[in-house]
């Protein structure tokens, strides 16, 4: 039987691996073209469908939400959200 804390640890590790493999790949193609490839949370929101399409390129209300999201990093978005998710599911089997 698989012990909690070993199972906690290994999907928070897993969920820092994937923001760093983001940020990796975008650092290889930096430095294969020379240019900075742009992914921000609201990227992945609209890729996921999380956000409607008009509201990605045009938002005509939370317009500040709109503002951070396009300048909060994917990759940092996506380690802070996994931590959020297992330090709170953690807490669930106490």
């Amino acid at each position: 039987m698989v012990n909690d804390k070993a199972l906690e640890t290994v999907l928070y590790l897993a969920g820092i691996l994937v923001g760093v493999a983001i940020l990796a790949i975008q650092i290889y193609f930096w430095l294969k073209t020379g240019e900075w490839s742009s992914f921000s949370i609201l990227d992945v929101f609209l890729y996921f469908g999380f956000i409607e399409e008009r509201w990605y390129f045009t938002p005509d209300n939370w317009n500040g939400l709109h503002s951070v999201m396009d300048w909060l990093h994917g990759s940092i978005a996506i380690v802070f959200a996994w931590s959020l998710l297992i330090f709170g599911l953690s807490g669930l089997g106490d």
